[in-house]
């Protein structure tokens, strides 16, 4: 990948504490204060977006087995079986407070 000209600016403020610990990490990764703060800034938004990929993908099934019980509590009603489907009204309303747990961890 080409190198990016860096032209934007980024200033922030820390305690003599945080800029002590940030030149004492950079100097022992070799790097200077601002390429070692590049580095872990833009590495944990990495890790950040490669992680959301298998959690997306664990919601996306979650709401996939909620469609199949909202399937089957449909054909339970429609076929009279009324303790089926308030078993399956039941797990249907588990996985929906799963499925909104799920998602407010992930977006905390």
């Amino acid at each position: 990948m080409p190198k990016m000209p860096r032209t934007v600016r980024l200033n922030f403020r820390l305690s003599d504490e945080g800029k002590r610990h940030i030149q004492k990490q950079a100097q022992q990764a070799g790097l200077t204060a601002s390429a070692y703060v590049r580095r872990e800034l833009l590495g944990a938004a990495r890790q950040a977006e490669a992680s959301a990929g298998p959690l997306d993908q664990v919601l996306d099934q979650l709401r996939q087995t909620g469609e199949q019980v909202a399937a089957m509590a449909a054909m339970a009603r429609r076929t009279g079986r009324p303790q089926e489907t308030e078993e399956l009204r039941r797990v249907l309303g588990r996985l929906s407070r799963v499925m909104d747990r799920f998602r407010s961890a992930v977006h905390e």
